[in-house]
């Protein structure tokens, strides 16, 4: 039976489905190991002879890798262009640094391995949110990456939850962390099953004609408010703080406020990523400003309101886990977001520290100052996102078939390159492959993902190459290795930074380069859907 032209578009769309899925249950093993150690590590340390000075220097140490780490891993992942390589040996280092340390018998060792797994985290998280923003383009990236969220937010209270339990039951803390062994593994099987399913997820890229430009660069003002939000907004344990000391609410009952704290989180990453899908930039605004209220709720608000402010404080957080990253998304081009995500993961680890810091010497003062201190943050951050525009990453394609790609249009259906280009052409055999497609589709796929401005592939009927072996298209011949041209022609930068991907992908070939002056390069205007 013939398939229907769309079949591929569709069967695209639920690989992108699985693969979100999939790296959300990741997320969720991942988070139940760690998030699990995390919840007893404390207690832990200090049974292991740790002052708590030694405590203070572990975590911070360890934060302060876990995202100073980011950017690197981020560029080199961009660079290296092996995003499964860095995603899944940072998993690997993040999750058997958990059961390890059961096995050290001194606050040292045990310390070291706190780091080394805040450290793994770092390697893998840029990379791993690069792949994701791929599959995020047919699905929504606010939908997609608040899905992600949530199901990271079940791991991350089932960890600590299961470690409790087994704590009650009478194991030892050692004992505890060896258990956390088995979500680890687990991780690493669904893992390695999302990697064999989707050895490539750039080919999920929706294609560039459903989405809008994508700009060089994260904008500064973005990133400005996202390091403003996140110096505004307290830690969970700072305002668990206050709540004791001012005997609000039982001491007993922080534990039921983090619960509800992490559930609403889940929630509102859903829930506001598909408003993000909807309605852009202005979601995250009003989701800043809402979340903000959060402090001063707690301040005072009283029990009622300071129960009702941590439930908003989990909705903030869930706006952060979800939407920041999908606006990340849309900004940067495909082949950058890794180092896109980076640069996002520290900026936003600076400010929470910073702020994190001047919020604890503020309430020391007065704690009106910290409610006063995160309104104001917040608030400006809001004001920035408001006037901040991502658009969808990608090139709106013109009509040039199933193996053509298109650029920028102006309403008026032409796009204007600078005069001055490049002409770049890729001889290469019909039956020469990369991974499981024919080179030449891969070599066209591969340049509408990192929004080259068109491609065009020609199919010879006769030529040879350095085997000097000839090739023809004659009646009956037409099994022979035909040759085959891609060109592509766009700005000399764009081209230059797509020659190094071309080196990667041919080992037997020809290409060339020569200057050409652009005179049109118009396509048809799409129809009015609506």
């Amino acid at each position: 039976m013939k398939r229907s032209p769309a079949s591929a578009p569709h069967r695209a769309d639920r690989a992108a489905a699985r693969f979100v899925l999939l790296m959300g249950v990741v997320s969720l093993l991942a988070d139940a190991t760690y998030e699990g150690a995390r919840s007893v590590l404390g207690p832990y340390l200090l049974a292991l002879g740790a002052s708590a000075t030694a405590v203070g220097f572990v975590a911070g140490l360890g934060e302060l890798a876990g995202y100073g780490l980011r950017l690197v891993s981020g560029r080199l992942a961009d660079r290296t262009r092996r995003y499964w390589a860095f995603t899944f040996w940072g998993y690997v280092v993040n999750l058997i640094s958990v059961p390890a340390l059961a096995l050290a018998g001194r606050w040292e060792p045990a310390g070291a391995l706190v780091i080394l797994e805040r450290a793994g985290k770092a390697v893998r998280t840029p990379p791993r949110d690069a792949m994701l923003s791929h599959a995020a383009t047919r699905l929504g990236t606010g939908w997609a990456f608040g899905l992600h969220e949530a199901l990271d937010q079940v791991g991350a209270v089932a960890g600590p939850l299961g470690v409790a339990g087994l704590l009650a039951a009478g194991a030892s803390f050692r004992q505890a962390f060896a258990a956390l062994a088995a979500p680890a593994v687990l991780c690493l099987v669904v893992l390695a099953r999302a990697r064999a399913q989707l050895p490539h997820p750039s080919a999920l890229e929706r294609p560039p004609a459903q989405l809008g430009r994508a700009s060089p660069r994260v904008p500064k003002r973005y990133l400005f408010g996202v390091a403003l939000l996140a110096a505004g907004f307290p830690d969970f344990a700072l305002l668990a703080y206050h709540l004791s000391r001012s005997e609000l609410l039982p001491a007993a009952s922080t534990p039921a406020l983090y619960a509800v704290a992490m559930a609403t989180d889940a929630g509102a990453a859903l829930l506001l990523g598909r408003w993000f899908d909807r309605h852009g930039t202005p979601v995250l605004a009003l989701g800043t400003l809402v979340a903000a209220a959060a402090s001063p709720l707690v301040v005072f608000g009283g029990g009622v309101g300071a129960a009702f402010g941590m439930a908003l404080w989990g909705a903030g957080m869930g706006l952060q886990e979800s939407v920041l990253r999908a606006a990340v998304a849309r900004m940067a081009p495909p082949d950058r977001r890794a180092s896109a995500f980076g640069l996002f993961h520290t900026v936003y680890g600076a400010g929470w520290f910073a702020g994190s810091a001047a919020m604890g010497v503020l309430y020391d003062l007065r704690p009106d100052y910290l409610a006063a201190f995160a309104v104001t943050l917040q608030v400006a951050a809001a004001l920035l996102f408001a006037r901040t525009r991502p658009q969808g990453g990608g090139v709106p394609a013109g009509d040039a078939g199933p193996l053509g790609v298109g650029g920028e249009s102006s309403p008026g259906g032409t796009m204007k390159l600078s005069e001055e280009g490049l002409l770049l052409r890729v001889y290469v055999g019909e039956s020469d492959r990369w991974h499981d497609r024919p080179l030449y589709e891969a070599i066209v796929l591969r340049a509408r993902e990192m929004g080259l401005a068109g491609a065009t592939v020609l199919r010879g009927l006769a030529g040879f190459g350095a085997s000097s072996r000839i090739h023809t298209a004659k009646l009956l011949r037409l099994s022979e290795d035909l040759p085959v041209v891609v060109e592509i022609a766009d700005e000399v930068d764009r081209i230059e930074r797509f020659l190094p991907v071309l080196d990667e992908m041919i080992t037997e070939g020809l290409v060339t380069l020569e200057k050409v002056r652009v005179i049109l390069y118009r396509h048809r205007p799409q129809p009015d859907r609506r």
